[in-house]
């Protein structure tokens, strides 16, 4: 999933926008239909790198669709899951 690709910096870039709309009083489902719509937005840029299309199992399109049909709730948890990991 495409979680698995994003770096701690966008991460942390996604927390902070949450922040900023927590403060803005925008109610919890508009936040995260705004940080899903920016994720998605970021991981089009990253897989448009040709780089970043070696990453995976070779299977771009596949991959692609897969990484930019998961939901934020998905994302999230993924990202809870590995900072537990590493937190062990």
């Amino acid at each position: 999933m495409f979680f698995t690709y994003l770096t701690s910096f966008e991460v942390r870039y996604l927390e902070n926008l949450n922040a900023l709309f927590i403060s803005e009083n925008l109610p919890q489902a508009d936040r995260l239909v705004k940080l899903n719509t920016i994720a998605i937005h970021q991981m089009r840029l990253l897989t448009d790198d040709a780089g970043i299309r070696k990453i995976g199992s070779g299977d771009y399109t596949k991959e692609r669709k897969q990484w930019l049909e998961t939901d934020f709730d998905t994302v999230m948890a993924g990202i809870k899951e590995r900072r537990k990991k590493k937190s062990r």
